[in-house]
């Protein structure tokens, strides 16, 4: 965005075209004061259009109570802020926009609107922290120009090529324009969840390294259990290698088994995450997952097949591994001397 973007400019065409782009809205936002029973609390004003909007049905479906309805002097709050100050449909509301203070340093008494709808979309951020109104009441309120707007939300098909589509916005539009991804809005919190990622990823390794070693310890007790066998199978002329073979496929199956197992209440445990995170919350007397912090009302989640194969192939990797050792111990039993034994 730039100063001076109009709502119908040549720029709407020229994004709109490019392949991946699905739609092209613009937009009003700025900070403003809300005022309600003598509570004041800052937010952000957002005038959108709800016929252009990609993401006004998304916000339509939100609606906790009241209308989804951006007439004349209307707006829409978010549920966090509207709970806090004790907002509720068909009350209204005062704004102070920085249009309040005018050049000749006198007061402008703040804005009325009457809220029609309160809506909660599962981001902290947002519900806490904004109000929608409509494009002409957005520009009424901050004074600008008619058809002017503050910028243009771009909706891709692939949202995670949303930087690749970024820079052929720049180079299409030109050094006048500033072009922000969804994923550099949120740098520091993308960040916060990578490194939390690795951590993780680190921890399970660990824990599949410890269990790789009990798949090891197994078979090292079932090589000493079965220390009379292992001779009698080479007394009858099994090569080593086949008597390792046997060990091999022995861990093999628990592998596979367990595998499965830990797929499948992986998968439960997912599918359940949130109820669980609440038990656990109130089980600690906290909250696990802090709405300040992670701007989230829930913990999302995505199972990718691509990446279950691969914790599966590496699981089974490594328990054949550990399994290695033991069998070809077994391998190279010699058969006299573990008839003798036994």
């Amino acid at each position: 965005a730039r100063g001076g973007l109009r709502e119908t400019g040549p720029e709407t065409g020229r994004i709109l075209d490019l392949p991946g782009v699905t739609s092209c809205a613009p937009f009003i936002e700025s900070l403003v004061v809300v005022e309600y029973r003598e509570q004041m609390q800052p937010a952000a004003i957002r005038g959108i259009d709800l016929a252009r909007d990609a993401l006004a049905a998304k916000l339509t479906n939100s609606v906790e109570s009241g209308v989804a309805d951006l007439g004349e002097d209307a707006t829409m709050m978010g549920a966090d802020l509207a709970f806090s100050m004790g907002v509720m449909p068909g009350r209204e509301i005062s704004v102070m926009t920085p249009r309040a203070l005018t050049g000749d340093k006198e007061l402008r008494l703040p804005d009325e609107l009457d809220v029609t709808g309160v809506f909660r979309v599962g981001m902290y951020q947002i519900d806490e922290g904004f109000i929608v109104t409509s494009l002409e009441t957005a520009r009424e309120l901050l004074g600008m120009e008619d058809g002017e707007v503050d910028g243009l939300q771009v909706m891709v098909a692939e949202p995670e090529r949303a930087g690749d589509i970024a820079k052929v916005l720049r180079r299409e539009l030109g050094p006048g324009y500033s072009v922000r991804t969804w994923m550099e809005m949120n740098r520091v919190l993308f960040g916060a969840l990578a490194t939390e990622k690795n951590l993780m990823f680190f921890l399970m390794a660990i824990i599949s390294v410890v269990a790789c070693f009990m798949v090891m310890s197994t078979l090292i007790t079932v090589t000493v259990q079965k220390t009379r066998e292992i001779g009698l199978m080479k007394a009858l002329g099994f090569s080593g290698l086949r008597v390792a073979a046997v060990f091999l496929w022995y861990a093999l199956i628990q592998g596979v088994l367990g595998v499965a197992a830990g797929l499948a209440m992986g998968a439960l445990v997912i599918r359940y995450r949130n109820a669980i995170l609440d038990g656990l919350s109130w089980l600690c007397g906290r909250e696990l997952l802090p709405k300040e912090l992670y701007y989230l009302d829930e913990l999302p989640a995505r199972l990718l097949a691509s990446d279950l194969w691969i914790i599966a192939a590496v699981v089974l990797v490594m328990t054949l591994v550990a399994a290695l050792v033991p069998a070809l111990v077994a391998g190279r039993k010699d058969p006299l001397e573990a008839l003798r034994d036994d």
